[in-house]
């Protein structure tokens, strides 16, 4: 029994650890946060101003029109995916609402702190319970995952000239997160087992993340520099579950498993570098360009470190994802010209999971594209509303000759899609 639970902790429901229903852009949403920049698609490396370059560019945080610039993000998207599981298509349907919160402060013209929180990343996906095999009938196992990553970041900037400024965000990183699998195979003889685990109240402190940024700028264009540093996230939680034999004396009923109390999980958010550039040459126009790489790679397996046995053997075990680096180009317009400007993106990025791989209940792995409008309305002098909406996709097929032998995927269609709306209040005084 070893060898088979050896290969059926690869099962395909096993779930990816810092994983964002993130259309497009592998385990981040392509188009987050900033209702200002969501119309462009996120490409504000080289443009942001005050302080929303706590995310985008740190460099950025002294380049607003008063002294202080405080800024507060909702967003609302809502996820759709479809994936093959026991021999049929199954869908999940989740809604998100990530939040940011920035302030900054200039202490003269040269320096400008800032500080902010906001909701950095996150995984939400509910298949529901799924019934592995006809002849298992004591209890269906769930297959659903929660994950939300949350961030305090402070930050300051230095303007060393008045086109060229450098900043830097210090970064603490909160992760929470819940999963709930199974698994189904055959054991000795004739019999047939099934497992459902339950990965529970998963918590982690990460305090060494970092963003680094620069920018130049002058009257007809710019360019900016974003290195995000990775944070390498220890959750530490419980599991339970429970297992059904089907020759086991009173067949058709649950047998609870070991509990584990001091369960560890282990994975990263990585290495981003982000390099933009805005032209602003002809009048009342601003085009954007923005190449942002993700150092996915690093994630060639969640590490689980705990122990629940059956049978003698134990079913908690390191999951393999062989994750891929991932480059997103972003595109971006602002027409200046009206009162309230027009703003509208595109985004494409490479895949992110690995075919041989993909599970239901984490990013289609498949490349992804997304497109973004937004506008803004001023409320009254120095108050700003921004608004933006996008709409992402993700599409692949994983074929039999794209599974290893390692691995239990599921051949078929992986499609995943999301319609997001975003808003923003900023006031400058």
């Amino acid at each position: 029994m070893t060898t088979i639970f050896a290969r059926a902790s690869l099962v395909v429901a096993l779930i990816s650890l810092i994983a964002l229903p993130a259309f497009p852009v592998g385990y981040e949403k392509g188009v987050s946060l900033s209702g200002k920049h969501a119309g462009t698609s996120n490409a504000a490396t080289s443009a942001v101003e005050g302080a929303e370059g706590l995310f985008f560019n740190p460099a950025g945080l002294g380049r607003m029109s008063g002294d202080n610039d405080f800024s507060v993000n909702l967003s609302g998207i809502s996820l759709s995916a479809e994936s093959p599981l026991v021999g049929e298509q199954r869908s999940s349907n989740e809604f998100a609402t990530p939040f940011a919160i920035w302030y900054a402060q200039k202490m003269d013209d040269t320096i400008t702190w800032g500080a902010g929180v906001s909701v950095q990343g996150g995984l939400k996906a509910d298949i529901g319970e799924i019934q592995l095999n006809p002849a298992l009938t004591a209890f269906s196992p769930k297959f659903a995952t929660s994950l939300a990553v949350f961030e305090v970041t402070l930050g300051g900037s230095y303007n060393i000239t008045d086109e060229f400024s450098v900043g830097i965000g210090y970064r603490i990183s909160y992760a929470t997160a819940e999963y709930s699998y199974g698994a189904a195979f055959a054991s000795a003889g004739p019999s047939l087992t099934q497992v459902a685990i339950d990965l529970k109240s998963l918590t982690g402190l990460d305090f060494a993340g970092a963003r680094l940024g620069a920018q130049y700028r002058t009257d007809d264009w710019g360019m900016g520099l974003l290195i995000r540093t990775p944070v390498k996230f220890t959750l530490e939680g419980e599991a339970e579950g429970k297992a059904e034999n089907t020759l086991a004396p009173g067949s058709g009923t649950t047998v609870p498993l070991t509990k584990e109390d001091d369960l560890k999980v282990k994975s990263s958010l990585p290495t981003l570098i982000s390099l933009g550039f805005n032209y602003d040459g002809v009048q009342d126009n601003r085009f954007h360009l923005q190449l942002d790489w993700y150092n996915y790679s690093v994630n060639e397996e969640l590490e689980i470190e705990g122990t629940m046995t059956f049978g003698g053997s134990n079913v908690l075990s390191n999951i393999t994802q062989k994750s891929k680096d991932s480059t997103a180009v972003r595109v971006g317009y602002e027409y200046l010209g009206f009162s309230m400007p027009i703003r509208a993106g595109f985004v494409y990025a490479t895949q992110v999971s690995n075919k041989g791989y993909a599970t239901p209940v984490s990013e289609p792995p498949g490349d992804g594209m997304g497109f973004s409008l937004g506008s803004s309305y001023e409320l009254s002098e120095s108050h700003m509303l921004h608004f933006g909406a996008d709409y992402a996709q993700n599409n692949a097929k994983v074929e039999a000759s794209d599974v290893p032998a390692d691995s239990s995927t599921a051949t078929g269609d992986y499609d995943g899609t999301s319609y997001s709306v975003h808003v923003g209040y900023q006031t400058s005084f």
